[in-house]
């Protein structure tokens, strides 16, 4: 193809003039190749800086921004949003429950009662074998079942026990401590439920009893404000496994108590499985034989009986017909050509994503609501990823290195892993190889290459933490899923 001219119409089909869209980027991708050893690093062979000014691309489809996530609700109306009939829930409306209410019950420890848990966790302390543990926890429920009702003292010592217990590969031993716990100790079990329950579903789940992980939901459903990291992890859990049946149950039972908590922070992220479920009913609907517009409806009523504030024009069907249409449209290969700043990137990502998740549902058979959750599992990949003011100097510009970076950035908090969420996220790096492959994206040989990257960090971090967080011996298989090679 010879040299395009400066004033004429730009490659990329903006209608734009060459010298008003791309020529910047092109003549960026023509500059030869710096050396490796005049390259600050890696991260500058694989990105270079993104061009100032307002970006060029306009895709076919417009994405929920992160400034429409928070509604237009009156200052001073609690929930109330609108003039159009849509009414939000409120959190006085709410029936909530605390532990905090049961331990303010409690009667204040005696000297000589606080003493004897002084001496208890002093010597739990001490003892490094997993027999003599128990048998110390053991014989002080014998000598003094009163003071289990101060269960939230023991929290350190169960967790304790429950590490000692997977380190020593003993789950059984675990899962029957926990058993007995929730039988016979009840104000015990309760005020630890979070941990309790979340190993507990942890063991079901490795062990492959999954119809049994409803049952341990309970607490989280009644006291959902507790500890809400807990029930995220659960959640990262059930969807990185395609649980997502006991998924949405528990999130439906929390979502407004969470949204609405005043005491809250960050929790919005709770209300996606139950808002991504109107869009599911509504594209197995039209893979049915509905009509699109009569299924962008059904969206519109179906989050209007969630009660959550949302911004208006997500109060009526045209963007949600949308975004409808865009899921079920056609495979493309995917580049980002005319992409100039990092902004841009991530929404063509972003695009991309959600053709990503019908591949997910028609060749990997997850369910929307899994397909969903793997896709902002890529997104924030995506975002840790690509530098702050940069641009990839390829379309997906993945090393072994950048994606084992990019995984740790996105799944490690200011004091833990978010293990599911870790192994959710590589196992859906797997399918997008094979995504970008079979649209024509990558080559083959690239797409091979990423899955064997992937699964060899899959490896690295299950040996790693497999002792150490119960919740990693989920995900001693990789990968999960895989998709139909058509």
């Amino acid at each position: 193809m010879g040299k395009l001219g400066r004033n004429a119409a730009c490659h990329c089909g903006s209608g734009k003039k060459y010298k008003k869209c791309c020529l910047r980027m092109d003549e960026e991708k023509a500059k030869p190749a710096t050396p490796l050893k005049k390259a600050a690093s890696e991260e500058d062979a694989l990105f270079m800086a993104e061009v100032s000014g307002k970006g060029t691309v306009e895709d076919d489809f417009e994405t929920l921004d992160e400034g429409d996530a928070e509604a237009d609700i009156p200052e001073g109306d609690d929930g109330d949003s609108g003039q159009d009939g849509w009414i939000a829930a409120k959190w006085s409306e709410l029936d909530v429950h605390s532990l905090r209410d049961i331990r303010k019950s409690l009667p204040e420890l005696s000297e000589e009662d606080d003493s004897v848990l002084d001496v208890f966790l002093s010597a739990f302390h001490k003892i490094n074998d997993v027999d003599a543990l128990r048998a110390h926890l053991d014989g002080f429920i014998a000598s003094r079942p009163d003071l289990l009702v101060y269960g939230n003292e023991f929290f350190e010592s169960l967790h304790a026990l429950g590490t000692m217990y997977n380190e020593a590969d003993r789950l059984e031993d675990y899962e029957s401590l926990i058993l007995l716990l929730r039988r016979d100790f009840k104000e015990l079990y309760l005020q630890n439920f979070n941990m309790l329950d979340r190993d507990m579903v942890t063991l079901l789940a490795i062990t492959g009893r999954y119809d049994e992980i409803n049952g341990f939901l309970e607490n989280f459903r009644k006291y959902p404000s507790e500890e809400p990291g807990d029930l995220f992890s659960i959640l990262d859990l059930l969807f990185a496994l395609n649980l997502w049946r006991p998924a949405l149950d528990l999130a439906q039972g929390v979502y407004l108590e969470m949204t609405l908590n005043p005491g809250l922070m960050n929790c919005e992220d709770i209300q996606v499985p139950v808002t991504m479920n109107c869009y599911a009913s509504a594209l197995d609907a039209v893979r049915g034989g509905a009509r699109p517009e009569t299924a962008a409806e059904g969206v519109v009523e179906c989050f209007r009986g969630l009660r959550l504030p949302i911004l208006p024009k997500w109060r009526k069907p045209e963007p949600h017909l949308a975004r409808i249409q865009h899921i079920l449209s056609t495979d493309r290969p995917w580049n980002l050509e005319g992409c100039t700043t990092r902004l841009e990137v991530l929404r063509r990502y972003g695009v991309m994503l959600d053709h990503f998740m019908r591949f997910l549902h028609d060749k990997a058979h997850l369910h929307w609501l899994t397909a969903n959750q793997y896709c902002l599992w890529i997104d924030d990949f995506f975002q840790a990823l690509i530098p702050k003011g940069r641009i990839p100097r390829r379309d997906f510009p993945l090393t072994r290195e950048n994606t084992k970076k990019a995984v740790m950035k996105s799944t490690t908090s200011v004091s833990s892993r978010k293990v599911p969420k870790c192994f959710g996220m590589l196992n859906a790096l797997h399918l997008l190889a094979d995504f970008l492959v079979q649209t024509g994206s990558v080559p083959p040989e690239y797409g091979s290459e990423v899955q064997e990257w992937v699964g060899d960090i899959s490896s690295e971090f299950f040996q790693q933490l497999k002792n150490t967080d119960l919740t990693a011996r989920a995900f001693s298989r990789f990968p999960l899923f895989r998709a139909d090679q058509t």
